[in-house]
């Protein structure tokens, strides 16, 4: 945490904005400590849809892995591709709206069902699952309707999911979602819909990609396989990558 109070020009006293960044600093301790619930809700919470913020997410599933370190877990992140396009052709109020319409959709699936959702920036989320309720059909069912609602006819949404299966409880839920991110990265194509797990090898390509000198996509000649699990639904699935779930 980092405390912060303009300096005063009217020759206050220095230790008075030593003290007011101190405030600022432990606001949010003190927010708890006080009880001053609405001020600690929004520290942790998105103001458009309700949801934990990056920062309560990570807060939220650091308290829920260290209390069910006997469970199995995924970490899934969801992006629109292109979501720029959609408030750039019918304005922020439709992005707004569709962003709700998503926030509300995992919140029902996954949030009333005691895991934990976030909108971490702009169009993407982020979800918490125990290995007893995740279910790749489930969520390609869910999101393939969500597709067909959102916008209609008008504009066709191009829905991208990230997974990272939980195998080491010890890292933290930072790097837990940039496994996710690098799922998300590894996709190519244009489906309407992509599932993509998370594999070691995408570590391996990003180390490379960031070293290369002419920044090449290690990922590009990569092989995976899409598989079909309804009409126009598609997920991505590395060779050696799928997590088992028997």
């Amino acid at each position: 945490s980092c405390g912060f109070a303009r300096f005063p020009h009217d020759g206050t006293d220095p230790q008075s904005v030593i003290q007011v960044a101190d405030t600022e600093m432990y606001r949010d301790k003190a927010a708890q400590k006080t009880g001053d619930a609405k001020s600690y809700y929004w520290f942790n919470h998105d103001g458009l849809t309700g949801l934990l913020n990056r920062d309560g997410f990570y807060k939220a599933v650091a308290l829920y892995l260290s209390e069910h370190e006997d469970s199995n877990h995924y970490m899934m992140c969801t992006d629109i591709r292109n979501f720029k396009i959609i408030n750039q052709l019918y304005g922020t109020g439709k992005g707004n709206d569709i962003i709700i319409r998503e926030a509300k959709l995992l919140e029902k699936t996954f949030g009333e069902n005691g895991m934990i959702c976030a909108r971490i920036s702009g169009d993407r989320f982020a979800v918490l699952i125990d290995e007893s309720l995740y279910n790749e059909e489930k969520i390609a069912s869910i999101m393939k309707n969500f597709q067909d609602t959102a916008m209609g006819d008008n504009y066709r949404m191009i829905i991208q999911v990230g997974v990272y299966r939980i195998s080491d409880h010890d890292l933290s839920p930072e790097i837990m979602l940039d496994k996710t991110a690098m799922a998300l990265r590894s996709v190519h194509g244009d489906r309407e819909f992509e599932l993509v797990y998370y594999s070691d090898n995408m570590m391996k390509d990003t180390l490379l990609e960031n070293n290369s000198p002419n920044g090449t996509d290690q990922n590009a000649d990569k092989d995976y396989h899409g598989i079909s699990e309804a009409p126009g639904v598609f997920r991505h699935l590395q060779v050696h990558s799928v997590p088992s779930r028997d």
